[in-house]
């Protein structure tokens, strides 16, 4: 899930500057898999929304999406957000 995710912050970012895309009307939610797995900082951020550059504040640090390989572990292992 974190290439997932790293790849389409890429490809927007790419657009967004390419002129294809206008980043301050770009807007993401974050979603959780909604079930017993989920932890506790992902199920409150579920259905949160952010412009594109900014973070998700997670319990433990922030997220620019989920997998975020610059956000802790504790709050990407695993995660199937």
């Amino acid at each position: 899930m974190r290439a997932v995710h790293a790849g389409n912050h890429e490809g927007f970012q790419q657009a967004i500057e390419q002129g294809l895309i206008e980043k301050d009307l770009l807007v993401k939610e974050w979603l959780s898999a909604r079930d017993e797995r989920v932890r506790a900082s992902h199920s409150a951020l579920n259905g949160q929304q952010k412009l594109f550059d900014e973070r998700f504040e997670g319990f433990n640090g922030s997220l620019l999406h989920p997998g975020d390989p610059n956000a802790p572990g504790s709050e990407t292992i695993n995660c199937r957000c």
